[in-house]
């Protein structure tokens, strides 16, 4: 009870400061159309501003002209990122489809803002699958400690769910 009575009065305490976000993230499609030449289509568009825009950075073997990016050397590899996450995308995502159909897919925060792409990358392995789950981990706890609103939803819910697995 005096949980929810010290919510209330933060919640009404400070209005100024409680704010709204968009849960916002940039998804680029890369498909490998020849070896070691790539089409670049966005899938989510990243917000536009005078701030900082939000644009790819690849590894220093490829070279993007428009929307095709050119990667000597073996192709794709190494690390990839996003400058300008945190402003107004939360996240980036990049979809890497090669010429034999594999697909990695990496996701950024402003908190890690480059990710590893690797050469026949085996999503159903166990290296695979804890690159994945720790990716999505890192987000959803950048995400929760982003606001007191996130950190009052989870009291809300612990105090809702009340005891061991309910």
């Amino acid at each position: 009870m005096i949980g929810v009575l010290i919510a209330l009065v933060l919640l009404f305490a400070a209005p100024g400061a409680v704010r709204a976000h968009q849960a916002s993230i940039a998804v680029m499609s890369v498909t490998e159309i020849q070896p070691g030449r790539y089409a670049l289509r966005w899938d989510n568009r990243p917000f536009l501003t005078d701030e900082q825009p939000v644009a790819p950075i690849w590894p220093e073997t490829c070279a993007q002209n428009g929307l095709v990016l050119v990667c000597t050397g073996g192709g794709l590899t190494g690390r990839v990122g996003f400058e300008g996450l945190g402003q107004t995308q939360s996240a980036a995502m990049l979809k890497v489809r090669a010429l034999d159909g594999a697909t990695q897919v990496v996701t950024m925060t402003a908190a890690a803002p480059t990710a590893r792409i690797v050469p026949n990358f085996d999503p159903e392995s166990w290296a695979g699958r804890a690159d994945i789950t720790t990716a999505y981990v890192a987000i959803g706890f950048e995400h929760i400690l982003q606001g007191i609103d996130h950190l009052l939803f989870v009291l809300g819910l612990m105090w809702v769910a009340r005891g061991g697995w309910m």
